[in-house]
């Protein structure tokens, strides 16, 4: 039996030459490592302030071009290029005030340590105006109203609604300044997220007043904001000091939040006793507090003598209540053993998803639109 014989040679290569090992020594180069320049703190700073002006993504080529162009607003002197704006951004991202998002790009990280604080000194130090034509001209480039524009038409909107609240300047002028962009009519639309993503209460003071109730509706509007319980006592203890003067809505929308927490007297206290006096809302606000103790029957008569106050007054049961009142009114129907408070109940879930076959995918209401069908015989 042959025996085997290993191989001098200690690796082939792929090609099928024999290799021998490294020849010669390693070479060591005596050159002395250079430092890293230092970082310049200040421009950290102002990149992180463009960026706050901005509301958006960005790259390093996108930012350079910023500051070549604006980088006097936020006080930028010297050379703008990818070289200098570079460490900025490596340094925010280190203290992750600024983060990579899955497509590549720099974002801004709201729930990093000093954000508030740099929204308060960029709205109290920088006049952005001159920014609002640039991020224009960018959204005009992005090609209309595409998904690949979403980011550019948020920037303008961030951009203009916020600082145009934040300098104390009205939701008319806002909506005047949009106009002469081409943008009229998109106010409503990035203010449901103005407050929600920059809470400053130490600018309300000097912000317009009836347009801060506005935002403030808004909030409230959405029980599942993070915000709303901050609403709830910005409002309360401005009303209560005597600094702000409610309107009928703001009314409206804080004794239904209040009653909503199980607050109703204290509601009365600070707002009066006639606050939900509106055909199709106070009706409603019983309602509430007729499930608080427990009484759902009761609870169903108020609801049912609600939406006849509604159709008397030509009014649209998804538009006037919160969006949470209207399901706990739908759970108040479905607590029933009759099938007709069931058909109710689904009347109210079309209404609310707007859509007369909803599906699974509406939310809430699609969802419960299913498991009636189901219960009734309607869907398998």
């Amino acid at each position: 039996m042959a025996k085997f014989k290993p191989s001098g040679l200690s690796y082939i290569t792929p090609s099928g030459q024999p290799w021998s090992g490294p020849s010669g020594s390693a070479k060591v180069s005596n050159k002395p490592v250079q430092p890293k320049p230092p970082l310049d703190e200040g421009r950290v700073q102002q990149v992180l302030d463009m960026m706050l002006l901005l509301s958006q993504s960005t790259t390093t080529a996108e930012m350079a071009e910023v500051m070549r162009q604006h980088g006097s607003l936020v006080g930028w002197q010297g050379t703008a290029n990818e070289a200098t704006v570079r460490p900025a951004l490596a340094a925010l991202r280190e203290r992750e005030l600024v983060k990579p998002s899955l497509n590549g790009r720099q974002e801004l990280n709201p729930a990093a340590q000093g954000y508030r604080e740099a929204l308060l000194r960029v709205y109290t130090s920088v006049e952005p105006e001159p920014l609002w034509a640039h991020l224009a001209q960018r959204l005009k480039a992005a090609h209309g109203y595409t998904w690949s524009a979403r980011p550019e038409i948020a920037a303008v909107g961030h951009c203009v609604v916020r600082a145009h609240l934040w300098l104390g300047r009205t939701a008319e002028q806002a909506e005047a300044m949009l106009e002469t962009r081409g943008l009229e009519g998109h106010r409503r639309i990035w203010e449901v997220h103005v407050i929600g993503e920059a809470w400053l209460p130490e600018l309300m003071s000097q912000a317009d007043p009836l347009w801060l109730q506005h935002l403030m509706l808004i909030t409230l509007s959405q029980s599942d904001e993070p915000h709303y319980p901050l609403a709830i006592t910005w409002l309360e203890a401005e009303i209560k000091a005597g600094r702000l003067k409610p309107q009928a809505a703001t009314c409206l929308y804080l004794g239904v939040a209040l009653s909503g927490d199980a607050c109703g007297a204290q509601a009365d206290t600070l707002l009066g006793a006639d606050w939900a006096m509106l055909p199709g809302v106070s009706q409603a606000v019983q309602a509430l507090r007729q499930m608080q103790a427990g009484d759902l029957v009761a609870a169903r008569t108020m609801f049912a003598a609600n939406s006849k106050a509604l159709r008397a007054n030509k009014l649209k049961w998804a538009e006037m209540l919160p969006h949470w009142l209207q399901q706990l009114e739908v759970l108040a129907w479905l607590t029933s053993e009759d099938h007709k408070d069931w058909e109710v109940a689904r009347k109210l879930c079309v209404a609310a998803s707007g859509r007369r076959q909803p599906d699974i995918d509406d939310g809430p209401f699609g969802a419960w639109v299913q498991v009636i069908d189901a219960r009734l015989g309607k869907a398998p």
